[in-house]
């Protein structure tokens, strides 16, 4: 008998819009029926108006559509069968590489669904607003429905510490992000575009700065000299980094795959890739796998837990067409769009050998006039 995993995998997944129905062919069992209910809103949200109608247009940074942030708390195994916080997270995939390191090891470094929301929030008041220090609300409730999220809780695992956690993580953290050389292929068959190359390593600490709260409410108190100013001052490295071609995502999906961070990171990439597909592409379950959840061991696992975070991605992203099949992999069909149109793109995806260059007019008005002098009777006629 199949174990709850392989049942679950070896459905076929769909997406396929078209312009007389607007209807997922999906009907998830797994889903509960309150999240069923509020992806399948977001999803007529999404549909009845764009991104940017609906002032809904968030970014990512650039190293984070193929390198994420750790999905859990990162842990070391010690000699004597005892874990501490990591101090240390390491990400490759194909020619990107992201180092991430802290200057709290008692903090520890930022993971999951709430980092990642701050990092895009953090991305897109930067780039709409083309400065450094952000504004923040004067209590951690009223920052937590700046970030968009309405369910403030408190405890361990409300929303309230995560927030904190993360903030303060993130605030002691230091990147490295280390580039292909231009021209370089990644595995889905893209050919390092401009926005995803750097010609030096880029090391930065995403927050320079910053007043977070009230002296008192807490121990972890950031850089607090003015008590009724709650601010984020992101360093200039990666104030760079972010407004060099970030890309463009809808904050109403983004915000919604929160309780799932690799659904968080397939949407990011799917929405990147989707700008380059012209004919059906398809991602073998070993470059996912490389990309998504590098140190799982069993494939069947992945497989699993790959297709639960698209079902969630499928539901809040219309615009892409797709199918996962349980032997191939993930294909990518003509049609999807990104979630918000980019401003420019690169050619588009081939399976297949690379496309031969196309010959400008004038290099075909020279190759004309070779011939004709190489064969007279071409000019006569």
């Amino acid at each position: 008998m199949p174990d709850a995993h392989s049942k679950r995998t070896n459905t076929k997944v769909h997406n396929s819009m078209n312009s007389e129905s607007s209807e997922l062919i999906l009907t998830p069992s797994d889903y509960t029926l309150s999240k069923f209910d509020r992806l399948a809103q977001v999803r007529r949200e999404i549909m009845e108006k764009t991104a940017l109608e609906d002032d809904a247009v968030s970014f990512s940074p650039r190293a984070m559509v193929y390198c994420g942030l750790p999905y859990k708390k990162p842990m070391v195994q010690q000699a004597d069968g005892t874990k501490t916080p990591a101090m240390l997270y390491e990400r490759k995939f194909s020619r990107v590489y992201m180092r991430i390191g802290t200057l709290a090891p008692e903090v520890g470094l930022p993971y999951g669904g709430m980092a990642r929301l701050i990092l895009s929030y953090i991305t897109q008041a930067a780039v709409r607003r083309g400065v450094r220090t952000i504004c923040l609300a004067d209590n951690i409730g009223d920052m937590l429905r700046q970030f968009g999220i309405d369910k403030v809780t408190g405890g361990s695992r409300g929303t309230i510490t995560t927030l904190r956690n993360q903030l303060i993580r993130l605030r002691y953290s230091t990147f490295l992000v280390r580039w292909a050389e231009a021209g370089g292929a990644f595995p889905d068959g893209t050919i390092a575009p401009p926005d995803m190359y750097s010609e030096r390593d880029t090391i930065f600490p995403i927050i320079s700065d910053a007043s977070l709260w009230r002296k008192g409410n807490t121990s972890d108190i950031l850089g607090l000299e003015d008590e009724t100013k709650f601010f984020l001052e992101i360093s200039e490295d990666f104030f760079n980094e972010i407004c060099n071609r970030p890309i463009p995502i809808d904050m109403r999906a983004y915000r919604e795959l929160l309780s799932s961070p690799m659904a968080m990171d397939v949407y990011v990439y799917l929405s990147y890739l989707s700008s380059y597909v012209k004919k059906p592409f398809e991602l073998p379950w070993e470059v996912l796998r490389d990309q998504f959840r590098p140190g799982i061991a069993r494939m069947a696992r992945f497989k699993a837990d790959f297709t639960d975070a698209l079902k969630d991605v499928a539901m809040v992203y219309p615009k892409l067409k797709m199918e996962l099949d349980d032997k191939g992999g993930l294909i990518i069909k003509p049609g999807s769009a990104p979630s918000v149109p980019r401003p420019s793109v690169a050619p588009a995806l081939s399976a297949g050998p690379a496309p031969k260059p196309v010959k400008t007019k004038t290099e075909k008005a020279k190759k004309a006039k070779e011939e004709k002098a190489k064969n007279p009777s071409i000019a006569e006629k």
